[in-house]
């Protein structure tokens, strides 16, 4: 039986660093297979789109690929997908689990990071920071949504913030996630896992941190934690929005 194991994510939640933990773990499974076919060729054909040949050729090429194979596959996904900026031409979460689940077991694992560090991962994405703000708040709600769905639908989607990695919570979440120890997970984390070290907070002035948080606090419903320092009252303060 194929097992793939996905990770989606918003872009700049730092999935790359994660991708080298796990693909040195399984690459050693008999059936081991990498990514690319699948990651590079197929996932982006199926999307949300009012054109179904895009999807019914997703799931032609996938059958193709899967039927009757027994790989361990691990591909990942972050949200926007390059180019497509536009919700409504982002990867179709649910259909990929419905058409890849027809030939092994899907396995999810959604990559959180600080939020504010995910967007000033890459600041002109979409012209601005304040615009690429606003494109990975619409984004979250898409992913969210398509996750909530999932889980709605009895589909077991782990979570891990990025923050976690290097520590024995994280450890633990990619352990369960890929079928083995605390120990090779540690291990492999020691060996290819390098954390980002860069801090919004002293790479952003007070005036883009207030207008992003005003960004988010409108489509989130989450307010940053300094806000008071704006003159803005919170009473919400969730774990990945903490900055330590």
């Amino acid at each position: 039986m194929t097992i793939i194991y996905h990770v989606i994510g918003l872009e700049g939640c730092g999935h790359h660093g994660l991708e080298g933990v796990v693909d040195n773990i399984i690459k050693n499974r008999v059936g081991y297979v990498k990514k690319g076919h699948l990651n590079n060729v197929l996932l982006p054909t199926c999307r949300n789109s009012n054109n179904q040949d895009e999807n019914t050729w997703f799931g032609y090429n996938v059958e193709d690929y899967l039927e009757g194979e027994n790989f361990f596959i691990y591909t990942d996904d972050s949200y926007p997908s390059g180019g497509d900026r536009e919700t409504k031409r982002q990867k179709n979460i649910g259909e990929i689990y419905r058409i890849l689940n027809r030939y092994g077991e899907v396995r999810f694992l959604y990559l959180q990071r600080n939020i504010y560090n995910t967007i000033n991962s890459h600041p002109n994405f979409d012209g601005d920071i304040l615009t690429h703000t606003e494109v990975l708040v619409e984004t979250k709600h898409y992913v969210e949504s398509e996750i909530e769905k999932l889980r709605q639908a009895g589909i077991m989607v782990y979570d891990l913030n990025y923050e976690d990695i290097d520590n024995a919570v994280g450890q633990q979440i990619i352990a369960d996630f890929i079928d083995t120890d605390l120990e090779t997970v540690k291990v492999s984390v020691d060996a290819h896992f390098k954390k980002s070290t860069k801090d919004y907070t002293q790479l952003l002035d007070e005036k883009t941190i207030r207008e992003m948080a005003e960004i988010i606090g409108r489509g989130l419903c989450l307010p940053h934690p300094f806000l008071a320092r704006f003159g803005v009252s919170s009473s919400l303060d969730p774990p990945f929005l903490k900055v330590d």
